[in-house]
């Protein structure tokens, strides 16, 4: 029983597609991204206080919803391994963690940042896991 458990765990982990996280993350940075364009006063609020000091908000929202679409497009066509979901996935992972850290400047990130940062972070470790064993399926 607890290698069944231990098994089935190792591949959620490991295995899977995942393609839930990556609709979470592309779902999360749509919504930013729109809600930067309706009320560009959001970077006011106190965690978030220093991102408008590097750039302007319209700017956050044309990234997270570049990136969010892009997300969006790989999971409706099924094509989450193209290099421009892998690239996406990493813009993704280092925006996530630049709202994090730089949160903890001012005070601390809201702990839905860090869940979103890490999941960013798990998606790209898997996704580099899955190209190289899928190379190393197609050379055989």
């Amino acid at each position: 029983m607890i290698n069944r458990i231990k098994t089935s765990m190792l591949y959620l982990i490991a295995g899977s597609e995942m393609f839930g996280v990556r609709f979470v993350v592309a779902s999360t940075e749509l919504l930013w991204g729109i809600s930067l364009l309706v009320d560009a006063t959001i970077f006011n609020n106190h965690p978030h206080m220093v991102l408008d000091s590097f750039l302007s908000p319209y700017i956050w929202s044309f990234m997270f919803i570049c990136l969010g679409l892009v997300h969006m497009r790989g999971i409706f066509r099924l094509q989450i391994h193209d290099k421009l979901s892998v690239v996406a996935i990493l813009g993704s992972s280092v925006l996530w963690w630049w709202v994090v850290v730089t949160s903890f400047i001012i005070s601390y990130p809201l702990k839905t940042e860090i869940i979103i940062a890490i999941s960013c972070s798990w998606l790209f470790v898997r996704m580099e896991h899955i190209n190289k064993t899928t190379h190393l399926e197609d050379k055989e």
